[in-house]
């Protein structure tokens, strides 16, 4: 499952503790980061519980994954 905001995706590694494969989208010039998610349960019940609300989250968990987002999006650029 592709994901291309980052508090969504986020949310998905706290609630799922998937990790994500980062990859840069360049169709439109724009170079906006890409996760990829696995297209499961888990991560479709976070998704969904997200865009309504409802998605419940550990503060710490949370805060990990933003930090681990961005150091996944440091490196895939710095990868080119």
């Amino acid at each position: 499952m592709d994901i291309h905001d980052l508090d969504l995706a986020r949310a998905v590694i706290a609630a799922t503790h998937h990790q994500p494969q980062t990859q840069m989208n360049n169709s439109r010039g724009t170079g906006r980061t890409v996760f990829v998610f696995p297209d499961d349960e888990p991560t479709r019940t976070a998704v969904a519980e997200y865009a309504v609300g409802s998605l419940t989250l550990n503060a710490k968990r949370l805060l990990r994954a933003r930090t681990d987002l961005y150091r996944q999006i440091k490196q895939s650029r710095g990868a080119k």
